[in-house]
Order: C-alpha cells, then sequence, then structure tokens
C-alpha cells in the first residue's frame, strides 16, 4: 500500500507538471488571439502552439489510462477545446487519486491496528497458559500430597518412614528444595524436621553434604545451588556435622568437588575459553564456602580437601565414592537438567 501511494504521488506530480504546460499554452493561445503576431510569423506560431497541444495530449493520455479515465475524443483542429479536455482528465486524474491515495491509508491504518493487537493478543494467550500450567501443577501437587500422606499414614510410624526412606538425601542431590518442603510439611514436629534434615543415610553423609557435594556439577553461576544450601541451613540443616569416617563436614564435600572440577577444567582450557564465567563462579565458590563454614571453623580435613586429599586413613575412602554413585545415579533419573549443566559447566 506505501508503494501504491508513492506511485500514485509521483503520477500526481507528472499531472501537476503537464497542468502547469496546460496553462502556458492556454496564455500563449489567449495571447495570440489578443494581440496577432505580424503576419510574416503567423503561419509558424500556430502549428507551434497546435504541437505542442498535442504533445501534451499524448502525455496526458497513457496517464489518463492508467487511473481508470479514458481519454475522450481531442478535437485536433479546435486547441481551445483540446486544452479544455486535457485540463479536465488531469482534473479528474487528481480526484481519482485522491481518492485512491485515501483508500491506500486506510487500509494501511486498519492493517497497523491489526498489527498493535497482535502482541497484547499473544501476551493474553501467554498469560492464560501460564494460568492454566499454574492451577494444573498446583492440583497435581495437592492429589500427589494427597497419595504420599495417604501411604505414609498406613504405617504405624509416619514419620520414622519418611526419615527411613532417604528420600531428603535424593532430593538434596537434584536440588529440589519444593520436595524437600513438602515432605517437611509431614513432620509436625520442630524437632523432627531438624532430626530429618541431618539424619545420616548408609554413607553416614547428612542431605547438606549430598548438596554441597553435588553443587559444583551445577550451574553455579545463577546461584540456584546457593540458594538451595541456604534454605536448609535455614530449615535446621547442621552444617557442624564432621563425617566420622573422612573428618570432613559439608564445607570438604563442596571443596573436594570445586577441586576435581576445577582440576579437569584447567586441563580442558575451560577457564582460558570462558574467563567471565569461571569468574562469576570463583565468586559463587566464595560465596558457598562462607555459607558452609563450621561455627567453630574448618577441620583440617576440609582444609586438605583443597587439594582433593583426605585425611582419613582407615581404608573406608570408598564409602565417599560410592555415596556419590548412588546419588549421581539418582540424579540420572530424576532430572536431566543437572546434567546438562554438569555437561555446560564442564
Amino acid at each position: 500500500q506505501e508503494e501504491s501511494i508513492r506511485s500514485w504521488d509521483e503520477l500526481r506530480e507528472q499531472l501537476t507538471a503537464l497542468e502547469a504546460s496546460v496553462g502556458q499554452l492556454e496564455h500563449q493561445q489567449q495571447q495570440q488571439q489578443e494581440q496577432p503576431p505580424p503576419k510574416k510569423k503567423v503561419a509558424a506560431a500556430s502549428p507551434n502552439v497546435t504541437s505542442q497541444i498535442m504533445d501534451l495530449v499524448e502525455q496526458v493520455r497513457p496517464l489518463a489510462q492508467q487511473i481508470g479515465s479514458p481519454m475522450p475524443q481531442v478535437p485536433v483542429n479546435n486547441p481551445t477545446q483540446a486544452l479544455e479536455c486535457v485540463h479536465q482528465v488531469i482534473t479528474s486524474a487528481q480526484d481519482s487519486i485522491a481518492e485512491k491515495v485515501a483508500e491506500s491509508r486506510a487500509k494501511i491504518d486498519t492493517h497497523q491496528k491489526t498489527l498493535d493487537k497482535i502482541p497484547e493478543f499473544l501476551q493474553q494467550m501467554e498469560t492464560r497458559a501460564l494460568e492454566e500450567a499454574t492451577a494444573k501443577l498446583e492440583a497435581f501437587r495437592e492429589e500427589s500430597k494427597a497419595k504420599i500422606k495417604a501411604t505414609i499414614e498406613q504405617d504405624d510410624d509416619p514419620c520414622q518412614v519418611i526419615m527411613d526412606s532417604e528420600c531428603f538425601h535424593m532430593f538434596a542431590a537434584n536440588n529440589k528444595m519444593e520436595l524437600i518442603q513438602l515432605l517437611l510439611d509431614f513432620l509436625p514436629e520442630r524437632p523432627q524436621k531438624t532430626a530429618a534434615l541431618n539424619r545420616l543415610d548408609e554413607n553416614r553423609v547428612t542431605p547438606l553434604m549430598v548438596a554441597a557435594a553435588r553443587a559444583p556439577m551445577g550451574n553455579l553461576e545463577n546461584g540456584g545451588c546457593r540458594l538451595l544450601v541456604e534454605s536448609l541451613i535455614r530449615l535446621g540443616a547442621d552444617k557442624n556435622i564432621i563425617h566420622v569416617q573422612t573428618g570432613r563436614t559439608a564445607l570438604g564435600y563442596f571443596r573436594e568437588s570445586i577441586h576435581n572440577l576445577t582440576a579437569f577444567a584447567n586441563v580442558m582450557g575451560g577457564r582460558a575459553m570462558n574467563p567471565d564465567r569461571f569468574a562469576k563462579r570463583d565468586q559463587e565458590v566464595t560465596r558457598l564456602e562462607e555459607i558452609l563454614r563450621p561455627d567453630g571453623g574448618e577441620t583440617p580435613a576440609d582444609r586438605q580437601a583443597l587439594e582433593g586429599g583426605n585425611e582419613s586413613d582407615n581404608g573406608d575412602d570408598n564409602d565417599e565414592d560410592d555415596e556419590e554413585d548412588e546419588w549421581s545415579d539418582m540424579e540420572e533419573d530424576e532430572d536431566e537438567d543437572f546434567d546438562e549443566d554438569e555437561d555446560e559447566a564442564w
């Protein structure tokens, strides 16, 4: 439509120029009628004006056809009537062009209004879809919670079932704070919640230790791992618990994972390829170390973990490997996002 308007504007300019030529010829013709030239020039002057008029007619004719206004029969032997005919065609063409331009601009305005409404409609659709998805998710959570509650209540000791299930360790390994909170809601007393968050699994590690060990495998830069650790501690997870064999706290497990990942990244040249990302990781590591630092300070095993060492020489180091493999297997089944983050980090 914009190109059409430009074409009409160009045609209008041509018609305006032709109209000016008509005016000049009319003026010349009037001068000839009022003041006839000398006899020796009469024969040359009249054909000249007539020739110009006919040239003008030929210029106007295709333009008239272009706008759908055919050129009427022009009297060749009557220059005055010929000029009037050309003038009428030009005037009609100007009016037709103005009408067509107005129609084109109206179409453009309608089209633009439609375009303006599309983002609004898309936003409404997105909002409605999000609301529906949120409602479905909330309904699913409530349904799942009811099923879990019904299952747990079938046992004589529901609280003990939750603690013995080691679900807190699995959810901590997979950064599922909402599921941890879901289980905590089934424990009515504060001491029960604290006991569940600090319960040792078969490898004698707490959920906080698991979360700390798995944190470097996630995307540290976005702060999600830090929020998980902070939430666990706020709910009652004890960062001062020391593993009976390794002598490490959750801080030591975190440091060991950081050491291993950093060593691998250095070999692969990851820090050199993406210095900005690793700078952010370093900042997040510092924050997590401060959060996980025991109230009495780091243990000797925590310090040695910075270099990937272990102060325990009692032959039970395989417990840590078994524990890490166990939760890694669970993570593969429960949350593929962690695998993607790990690949991206490495």
